[in-house]
C-alpha cells in the first residue's frame, strides 16, 4: 500500500517535512508521482524500526549519577552525506514501487508481454490504445468504469494505469481478440 507524505507523517508521528527529507536522502523507498512523493507503508515501518529500535534495558551500575556518558565515535556517529540517488538506484526504487503496487494484478502492458509475447516496440506503440480497448470491454461487461489502481513506469516517471485481477483475465482476452493490432499479433503467432 502506498501513502502520501502527510499520511506517512501521521503514521510516523513526524512532520511531512521530515518525511520528505527522508525520501530525498534515500532513507525511504519512494518516488514522485505527479509532483508528490509516493511511499510504501512497509518501507516506512522498516525505516521506523531501524531508526527507533526497541529500547534495551540499561545495565545496572554502569553509569552513576553525575558521571559523564561516553560519546559515540566512528561509524555509528557519522551522518549520511549527500542525498542524491544514482540512476540505477532510482530505477530499482521505481521498479519496486511498480511491483508492490501491482502485486496480484496485471496491467495491459504486462498482458501483452506475458500472454501475447509482444516485443518492447509493440508494447510502447500499442499498450495505451489496447488499454482503452480493454476499458471499453470492461465497461460493456461489468457496467462500471475500471479503476486506475496500478502504476506503470515511463522512463523515470510513474503514471497511474488500469490493473486487472486474475478474475478479469477474460476481459483482457476478449479485448485482445477485438482490438485490431492484438488480433493481428495473435494471428501471426498462431500462423508460426
Amino acid at each position: 500500500m502506498t501513502v502520501t507524505t502527510a499520511t506517512a507523517a501521521r503514521l510516523a508521528h513526524a512532520t511531512a517535512r521530515t518525511i520528505r527529507a527522508w525520501c530525498r536522502r534515500g532513507l525511504l523507498t519512494a518516488a514522485k508521482l505527479h509532483g508528490r512523493w509516493v511511499i510504501t507503508v512497509a518501507d516506512l515501518r522498516d525505516l521506523l524500526a531501524r531508526l527507533y529500535p526497541a529500547p534495551r534495558p540499561r545495565p545496572v551500575g554502569r553509569h552513576r549519577k553525575g558521571e559523564a556518558v561516553p560519546v559515540k565515535t566512528g561509524r555509528a556517529a557519522r551522518v549520511r552525506v549527500g542525498h542524491h540517488m544514482s540512476v540505477a538506484r532510482q530505477d530499482a526504487v521505481l521498479d519496486v514501487l511498480v511491483a508492490r503496487s501491482n502485486f496480484g494484478r496485471i496491467t495491459t502492458a504486462q498482458y501483452l508481454a506475458q500472454f501475447l509475447g509482444a516485443d518492447e516496440a509493440f508494447i510502447a506503440s500499442y499498450a495505451s490504445p489496447f488499454g482503452r480497448a480493454v476499458a471499453k470491454v470492461y465497461r460493456a461487461t461489468f457496467g462500471t468504469e475500471p479503476v486506475k489502481s496500478g502504476l506503470a513506469r515511463r522512463g523515470h516517471r510513474l503514471i497511474p494505469c488500469f490493473a486487472y485481477g486474475a478474475s478479469e483475465l477474460d476481459v483482457l482476452a476478449k479485448a485482445a481478440r477485438t482490438y485490431r493490432r492484438t488480433a493481428e499479433l495473435m494471428a501471426a503467432c498462431s500462423a508460426d
